[in-house]
């Protein structure tokens, strides 16, 4: 298992590399989806199946598929990919790879174990009544806001179709 974790996180960190240098908003979601599936893989790795399922059923699958939705939608002409190509430069990456680094520092440094600290897993029915106990109502306003982003989308998308159509 250790390999599959190694390999694993070799896999997504190479993914979200490839997928924000690329200009075509399509390909960049494919690579995300590549992404988050190896991070599921490492779940699945270090002994969380549980937590595997969710990431790869509610990230690589609902929300890569909105974000999927929400730029076919938006509908992206050759001129405005052209222009995201300018604007991808190395100096560009170079604030979020060092903002990267430190989490990655700051990752490392809380992951090192306290003396003495044994954790014990968390049951499945544990997990399930508090989302859908205390919680739901968070969880449901996630829901909404996906929503409202969604519908924002699409009439966003729409007023530009509709301004274009008028320069026409």
């Amino acid at each position: 298992m250790v390999v599959t974790f190694y390999i694993a996180s070799a896999l997504a960190l190479a993914a979200a590399a490839v997928g924000i240098s690329r200009a075509h908003p399509i390909h960049g979601l494919l690579f995300l989806a590549l992404a988050l599936v190896a991070v599921g893989v490492v779940f699945l790795a270090v002994g969380a199946p549980l937590v595997a399922a969710f990431h790869v059923i509610v990230y690589a699958g609902a929300i890569v598929v909105l974000f999927l939705f929400a730029v076919m939608v938006a509908g992206l002409s050759a001129p405005a990919v052209a222009a995201e190509r300018t604007r991808l430069s190395w100096r560009a990456f170079l604030g979020p790879a060092l903002l990267a680094a430190a989490l990655a520092w700051l990752l490392i440094a809380a992951s090192r174990p306290a003396s003495g600290a044994v954790e014990e897993p968390v049951p499945i029915v544990t997990v399930a009544s508090a989302l859908f106990g205390p919680y739901i109502a968070g969880v449901l306003l996630a829901g909404l806001l996906l929503f409202a982003g969604l519908i924002a989308t699409h009439h966003l998308a729409r007023r530009d179709d509709a301004a274009t159509e008028e320069q026409r």
